[in-house]
C-alpha cells in the first residue's frame, strides 16, 4: 500500500493544505491564492517577478496576519509553527536566502518547500524581535552604528535589536530598540530582511530595517551595551561577530540616503 501523498503546502508561509500543489512537476503554476499569506502562484511570482522570500519577509514584518476574508483561519492555526516547520524542511538544504544575495544560513529560503514535516505547536516557542541598520552620512561617507555587547567575552559586535513589547509592532519595536540601545533617534527607510535562529531551544525571528539617524535620543542603560561605534560598511563587515549579520550587510544595496 502506497503512503498517502503529502498535503500541498504554501512555500511562502508553510500553510497546509492548499487545494493543489503550487507548481506541477512540469513547472506550471496553480494560480491559487494562499488564504494565509495572500501569495498567488503564477501571478505574483511569474507575472510580477515576486520571490517567495520577499513576500514572506513582508508577511512576517506585518505581523503574520491571516490574509483571506472569505476563508476563516483554522481553529488550530499557528503561524509561528508553520514557519518553524519550513525552517526544519529548509535547514538540511542549506538554501536560506538574504535579500539580494546568495545562501546565507539564516532566514527562510524561497525554494524546496514541501509539506510540513511536523506539528510543532506544542513544543516550539517563538521570540519576536526587531532592530535596525542605522546609517548616517559622516566625514568618511556612509557610516553604520554598531554596538558592543557585554556577552561572549565582552566583545560581541552586533546590530541594535531587541524583543517586541506586548502589543507592539515590529516597526515600533525596531525604532524603540535602536534608541534604547544606541541613544540614537532614527526613522525607518526600508525593510532590510529577516533573520531566524535558535536561542536556548526557542525559535527567534528578527525583522530588520535600514534606518536613518535623525538626532540624539535617550539610551536605556541596562549594562548590556558597552559601546556604540560609527563605522564604515567595510569596517562593519570585519567587526560584526555573527555571520548572519555580516551576510545580511554584505548583500544589501546602499541605503537610500
Amino acid at each position: 500500500m502506497k503512503p498517502a501523498a503529502p498535503s500541498p503546502a504554501c512555500p511562502v508561509c508553510g500553510f497546509s493544505p492548499l487545494a493543489e500543489a503550487p507548481r506541477s512537476p512540469a513547472g506550471g503554476a496553480s494560480y491559487e491564492i494562499c488564504p494565509c499569506c495572500g501569495f498567488q502562484f503564477g501571478y505574483d511570482d511569474d507575472a510580477r517577478g515576486e520571490t517567495y522570500l520577499n513576500h514572506r519577509q513582508r508577511w512576517i514584518a506585518g505581523g503574520m496576519k491571516w490574509w483571506s476574508r472569505g476563508q476563516k483561519a483554522p481553529a488550530n492555526w499557528h503561524p509561528e509553527a508553520q514557519l518553524e516547520s519550513l525552517r526544519r524542511v529548509e535547514a538540511p538544504q542549506k538554501s536560506s536566502q538574504i535579500p539580494g544575495g546568495r545562501a546565507a544560513g539564516s532566514g527562510y529560503s524561497a525554494a524546496g518547500m514541501g509539506r510540513q514535516t511536523s506539528d510543532v505547536r506544542d513544543n516550539v516557542s517563538t521570540v519576536r524581535a526587531a532592530g535596525g541598520l542605522v546609517w548616517r552620512r559622516g566625514a568618511r561617507g556612509l557610516e553604520l552604528a554598531l554596538i558592543r555587547r557585554a556577552r561572549h567575552g565582552d566583545n560581541e559586535w552586533s546590530l541594535p535589536k531587541g524583543k517586541l513589547d506586548p502589543g507592539e509592532t515590529f516597526e515600533e519595536a525596531a525604532v524603540r530598540e535602536v534608541e534604547e540601545e544606541t541613544g540614537i533617534r532614527a526613522r525607518l527607510l526600508r525593510f532590510a530582511g529577516v533573520m531566524q535562529y535558535e536561542v536556548k531551544g526557542d525559535n527567534k525571528v528578527v525583522c530588520l530595517w535600514d534606518m536613518e539617524a535623525i538626532g540624539e535620543g535617550r539610551a536605556y542603560d541596562n549594562g548590556e551595551v558597552k559601546e556604540v561605534r560609527w563605522v564604515t560598511r567595510e569596517e562593519a563587515l570585519k567587526l560584526l561577530t555573527h555571520e548572519q549579520n555580516r551576510e545580511l550587510l554584505r548583500h544589501l544595496p546602499p541605503p537610500p540616503l
